[in-house]
Parts: C-alpha cells; sequence; structure tokens
C-alpha cells in the first residue's frame, strides 16, 4: 500500500482509510469523528433534560391531584359527619314530638272518658 506523510505528519490512507473522507489526516479525521459525536452527545443531552423536566412535571402534576383528591375526599368526611350529626338531631327530635303526642293522646282520651262519650283509648278524636 503506498502510505504518504501528511503536513502534519499524519499518515493518509492509514487508519481511517475508506472511510469515504477524501484529503484529509488522520487527526483531521479523528477530530471530526470527536466532533460529530460530542453533536450526538448533546442531542442526546438535551433529550434527557427533556424527558427529565417533562418527568418533573408528570410527578408534580400527580402529586398536586392526590393532594386535590385528598382534600376533597376530607371535606367529604367532614360533610358527612355535619349530616350525620344533623340526622341525629332529629331523629332525636322526632323521638320527643312522638313521645309529646302519645302523652297528648292519653291525656285527650282520658279526659274524654271522664266527660262521657269521647273516643275511648286508642281512638283517634274527630
Amino acid at each position: 500500500t503506498d502510505q504518504s506523510q501528511g503536513a502534519g505528519g499524519a499518515v493518509r490512507g492509514g487508519v481511517g482509510a475508506g472511510s469515504g473522507v477524501a484529503g484529509r489526516t488522520v487527526d483531521e479525521q479523528h477530530l471530526a469523528s470527536l466532533e460529530l459525536e460530542v453533536r450526538f452527545l448533546r442531542g442526546k443531552n438535551r433529550q434527557l433534560r427533556a424527558r427529565t423536566v417533562m418527568q418533573r412535571f408528570m410527578h408534580v402534576q400527580a402529586q398536586q391531584k392526590s393532594a386535590a383528591a385528598i382534600k376533597e375526599q376530607d371535606e367529604l368526611r367532614l360533610r358527612c359527619d355535619e349530616l350525620e350529626e344533623a340526622l341525629e338531631d332529629r331523629s332525636h327530635t322526632i323521638s320527643l314530638l312522638q313521645a309529646e303526642c302519645g302523652k297528648l293522646r292519653l291525656g285527650a282520651a282520658a279526659s274524654a272518658s271522664r266527660a262521657g262519650g269521647g273516643p275511648g283509648p286508642g281512638e283517634v278524636p274527630q
């Protein structure tokens, strides 16, 4: 093989021969190869940064949704507790009113039987 010395003392046609880059020294080819690799790695870094930013955004968004769901769940539990308390209060009021109605019915029946001709116990006055 014919190998001649280039200007920088690098060999032409030796290492890197057949790479399709005519007239370049091995150092120039190596430099061009390294520059290509640097551009490739910078592109990969941009992709990784973009992916990292997107994953961070999605993580924050998921945390916000989770926090909102927890807050809504807590509010619903509080509302349920308030409604159950109101229901218990109303049930107690209904029981008191039913007891009062029962006393009034008994009192009305007793006074009607004393007066004569009125409805007896357990009968509804008209």
